[in-house]
């Protein structure tokens, strides 16, 4: 606790730094979508940064080396997309690609159980399909999370309600979880989601990226260890991001808009 609250110091003095300097802000007066309370239009984009540090800071021994460095880069694509606006999208979801493979094949956790026998039996006999849709999973939820952040409270709210279920549920019913980072988890957004209230911090894309890369691992455990977990548990709990993605993907399909080009029309603008 004592660790989290020094860190919470570090983060309120960057953020007045950030602020001074005009470094690390986003200029978002001119969104409407952006704000929830008044407030001034430099915003330091310093959510994600104090997650980020303090997270691997504080887990050093409960990960290996490649994941805590998977982690940092998951981060640091989306850090760079915030800090240069002109970032390849299709670069960078062919890194997130990169990262999310290297990751399954250090941690070798993938969706196996879809209840679905048909589905699980291909997964089985092909392995590689298994890897497929566990990719495909994690990049809708990751860039689905990334939409949903265009406004105060919506995606840091979504994820610190996600792991205080996910910590309700293992205590009803004595499931397996790794409890202590989930704590952790729910005490780095507490701070987040009261600056992010206060309009004194946002997120970032580099925040949401890393939140939603490590909660897509954390619920494929979590159904995957706890055979009375279904996994349309992990179906329903990661549905809104994806859904905001899915259909966006489709909206502007079907009305010949570039699939990388940023509007709000999603449902958390509407």
């Amino acid at each position: 606790m004592f660790t989290i609250i020094f860190f919470s110091i570090i983060f309120i003095l960057l953020n007045e730094i950030c602020c001074k300097s005009n470094f690390l802000t986003d200029q978002i007066s001119f969104s409407k979508h952006k704000k929830f309370v008044k407030f001034d239009n430099k915003i330091p984009i310093t959510g994600g940064l104090f997650i980020i540090l303090s997270f691997l800071f504080l887990t050093f021994s409960d990960f290996n080396g490649t994941q805590l460095i998977l982690f940092l880069l998951i981060f640091i694509i989306g850090f760079f997309s915030d800090v240069f606006k002109n970032f390849s999208p299709q670069l960078r979801l062919l890194l997130q690609i990169l990262i999310c493979l290297l990751f399954i094949s250090k941690s070798n956790i993938l969706i196996m159980d879809t209840r679905i026998d048909f589905i699980d039996n291909y997964f089985i006999q092909f392995p590689e399909l298994s890897i497929f849709f566990t990719i495909f999973c994690i990049i809708v939820l990751i860039n689905g999370s990334n939409f949903i952040d265009g406004i105060n409270l919506v995606a840091v709210g979504y994820f610190f309600f996600l792991f205080i279920g996910l910590l309700f549920l293992t205590e009803k019913f004595n499931l397996i979880l790794d409890k202590k980072i989930i704590l952790l988890l729910i005490s780095l957004l507490t701070v987040v989601l009261i600056m992010n209230f206060m309009n004194k911090t946002l997120l970032g894309d580099g925040g949401v990226y890393f939140l939603a890369f490590i909660t897509s691992f954390i619920i494929i455990e979590f159904v995957n260890d706890n055979t009375i977990v279904s996994p349309y548990f992990a179906i329903t709990v990661l549905w809104y991001p994806c859904f905001e993605n899915l259909f966006s993907i489709i909206r502007k399909i079907i009305f010949k808009i570039n699939v990388s080009k940023p509007d709000n029309i999603h449902l958390h603008h509407l």
